[in-house]
């Protein structure tokens, strides 16, 4: 990748950027099992990236349906208008404020700005402040009250019954006046939580994914589309950069579906007991691979091409389409929009009634959803399949790997989840 290259020919100084809009995807299902403040890291560190602010969206899953989970996104959104100006200001890196704050460097050799000095304590307090209000909000959790949660406003929480409740879609930044501190435009943040009802399958992780292409093809329609698991924060404020090297390549770009990232894992004892680098898998098999059509899709740190989820051939047009896409003209006319971004005539509340009514549960009934469109249903790892069905219809994908690790996850520190996670994977390849 040579991003002074890419600079050149879609990010010159002085002039709008041509880089193509990214929509990026977060699951998260039980905010006990993953931490708010993990979550909130990986979030934080998607609105700093260092990438044009309107060119990105950051959509965060709740399949749980989890007031805590709401309640933290909205602490982390206000946090955020302080924390982004700070990373972009100073050139921080990485731009998860709690592995900023632990790397053990001292800041204070190669900085010359006297600012920053004060500035990196003052926002080190923030950021200490944010936890205990996140913390508290987990320990309020723990205990709900008989007659369920009840929102700030005092109105039930429509999520109560986890697995009855209706469709909730909150854009918490972006383009409705969500400013940071410096009065500049943040990326665009929104929470959606898709609707279950008894009676209805949902297919886990895959059905949530699906539900995110949809909402996210209504709102902000971005061509390219980055998947993140909760945990796997953006290491490298460069690395949507690193993806576009290929992805808006005039000769390459058309024939790739997606460029996956090696995983990397903070948190390794230094002998690496439980081989949580897997070197043999992301730095022998996947660029093995690379030469022959392309790595396989291993889940989290991918960048989409939209149209190859699409279940199209690389360069190819489209057949009927209702059947296909389900019955949302709205969505079915975002497929067609060759450059991304949503039709100008489009109002917000419509956009947010049609968001609605694609993640709804029989949505996808009669369609081709999961069978041939979007993250395959059917499977233990979803991902592996998604990818070979790719692989299939004749795109290549590639394999991507900066000097600095593009994202980083936290790798199972005991035996028994290591060979949980093992043998997970191992059942599904």
């Amino acid at each position: 990748t040579y991003l002074d290259r890419l600079a050149l020919r879609y990010d010159r100084e002085g002039e709008p950027s041509q880089l193509a809009a990214v929509d990026i995807f977060v699951s998260t299902v039980d905010p006990l099992k993953e931490p708010p403040l993990v979550t909130a890291n990986t979030v934080l560190s998607i609105l700093a990236v260092d990438y044009p602010v309107d060119k990105v969206s950051c959509y965060v899953s709740d399949d749980g349906a989890a007031m805590l989970s709401f309640e933290s996104l909205a602490e982390t959104s206000e946090f955020a208008r302080k924390w982004v100006p700070f990373c972009k200001k100073y050139s921080i890196e990485p731009r998860a404020p709690e592995w900023y704050f632990a790397a053990k460097i001292d800041y204070l050799k190669d900085k010359v700005q006297t600012s920053f000095v004060k500035d990196r304590r003052a926002m080190k307090r923030e950021y200490e402040e944010f936890k205990i209000r996140i913390n508290a909000l987990v320990s309020k959790a723990l205990k709900c009250p008989e007659e369920g949660w009840v929102m700030q406003d005092g109105t039930p929480w429509p999520g109560n019954n986890t697995r009855d409740h209706p469709g909730m879609i909150q854009v918490f930044l972006g383009q409705n006046g969500g400013l940071d501190a410096e009065g500049n435009e943040l990326p665009r943040l929104v929470y959606v939580s898709r609707e279950k009802r008894p009676g209805f399958q949902h297919h886990k992780k895959a059905g949530a994914m699906n539900a995110l292409v949809r909402v996210s093809a209504v709102l902000t329609n971005g061509p390219f589309i980055l998947n993140l698991d909760c945990d796997h924060y953006i290491n490298n404020s460069k690395a949507l950069r690193e993806a576009m090297c290929f992805l808006m390549d005039p000769n390459l770009g058309k024939q790739v579906c997606y460029v996956q990232f090696p995983q990397r894992f903070d948190g390794i004892d230094k002998n690496d007991r439980y081989a949580n680098r897997n070197t043999v898998f992301f730095d022998i098999n996947l660029r093995g691979l690379d030469g022959i059509q392309g790595p396989v899709y291993v889940g989290t740190g991918c960048v989409f091409n939209r149209t190859a989820l699409y279940g199209y051939e690389p360069g190819s047009g489209s057949g009927s389409l209702e059947k296909r896409f389900g019955q949302s003209a709205v969505f079915v006319a975002s497929t067609l929009m060759e450059n991304g971004g949503v039709p100008p005539s489009a109002t917000p509340e419509n956009l947010l009634k049609e968001a609605i009514h694609v993640i709804s549960c029989g949505y996808e009934d009669k369609s081709d959803w999961g069978m041939e469109i979007g993250w395959i249903y059917g499977s233990v790892t979803e991902d592996i399949l998604t990818g070979f069905k790719m692989h299939a219809r004749g795109w290549r994908s590639i394999y991507c790997m900066p000097k600095l690790p593009a994202f980083k996850g936290s790798a199972p520190i005991n035996l028994s989840d290591r060979l949980n996670q093992v043998l997970r994977w191992a059942l599904g390849s």
